[in-house]
């Protein structure tokens, strides 16, 4: 299982996988010049988001389906419902606190 690593540094959010950069994927999609961030909805935490599925799923336009897909819900899913529709669509791995360690 990889472990990402997300880090608030002087020089702004740095985020390993495995202990390499995480690449920001803009041959994807440029949705933030900014690079990455979380802690709001916006463009560098949606860059974020896409370049962790463009990793996980190793496929760029399927990352980017998925990553549309989750933007225009803003629904809320209980954890069990959650595991379903990862499940469904092709994550096969744990949730929340035990699938991906950031801090």
């Amino acid at each position: 299982m990889k472990t990402y690593r997300g880090d608030r540094t002087i020089d702004g959010v740095q985020v390993t996988v495995d202990d390499a950069p995480l690449p920001v994927r803009e041959d994807i999609a440029v949705l933030s010049r900014d690079g990455f961030e979380w802690s709001y909805e916006g463009e560098a935490p949606a860059q974020l988001a896409l370049a962790l599925l463009a990793d996980h799923l190793c496929d760029p336009k399927r990352a980017l389906r998925r990553h549309r897909r989750g933007a225009d819900g803003g629904r809320r899913l209980k954890r069990r419902a959650r595991r379903e529709t990862l499940a469904h669509q092709g994550f096969n791995a744990p949730l929340a606190s035990d699938m991906l360690v950031i801090y």
